[in-house]
Order: structure tokens, then sequence, then C-alpha cells
């Protein structure tokens, strides 16, 4: 984010995107993004049986591994708060989320820093 600090508005805006919201709070206005998606990913887990035969004189051990999959629900979601001043100039920034909804606005911030050439 403190490579946004500073800089106009539109910036951030060419960055992420349009903004989903705008607020004012105590006189300080806020710029917000969003994002929130929710999907399945799949676990798989072994499950491995032992055993012994014994035939005859025939005599022995055995194991078998067999795998299932189940499907785990998830949410993925990240909130991008800008503060701006009268101007329009960022003052400072945050986020909020985990790396499934926040990666995105990741990727687009890190294209931006080496633009800028900010470290």
């Amino acid at each position: 984010m403190n490579a946004l600090q500073g800089r106009p508005l539109d910036d951030a805006i060419n960055v992420f995107g349009m903004p989903s919201g705008e607020r004012t709070i105590s006189g300080r206005r806020y710029i917000q993004w969003g994002r929130s998606s929710s999907g399945f990913v799949p676990v798989t887990t072994p499950s491995t049986t032992y055993g012994n035969v014994n035939v005859g004189r025939a005599y022995g051990n055995y194991s078998s591994t067999t795998y299932s999959t189940s499907y785990v629900p998830v949410n993925y979601n990240c909130s991008v708060t800008m503060e701006v001043d009268e101007n329009d100039r960022i003052m400072r920034g945050q986020y909020e989320g985990n790396l499934g909804g926040c990666e995105g606005y990741i990727k687009r911030l890190n294209r931006f820093r080496k633009q800028i050439g900010a470290r």
C-alpha cells in the first residue's frame, strides 16, 4: 500500500478498478474496494489397511492404500480501504482479508510498483 501513498486517487482506481464504495467518517473520506467469493477445494485423504494371509503353507503380510476425496467449502474475501485528502491524494491505505481474496489486488499492486520503480 505504501506505493500508493501520496499519489492521486486515479492511480488507485487504475490499479484496483472501480471502487465499490465511499464513506465519510468524522470528516475523513475513505474509498473502498472489495471482493468475495466462495467455492470448494478438494482434499484427498489416504487410508491404509494392513493384514496377513495364511493359505496352507503360504503366509504373508499385505497392505493396501486407498484414497478418498472430499470437497471442503472455502470463502475468499478482501477489502481495501484508502483514506484520501481534500485533493484526492492517498494519505494511507489498509487491507483486510485472506490470500485467496486479496491475491488479485496484490498482483495488480505489484505490477504498479514495478511500473513506478518502487521497492
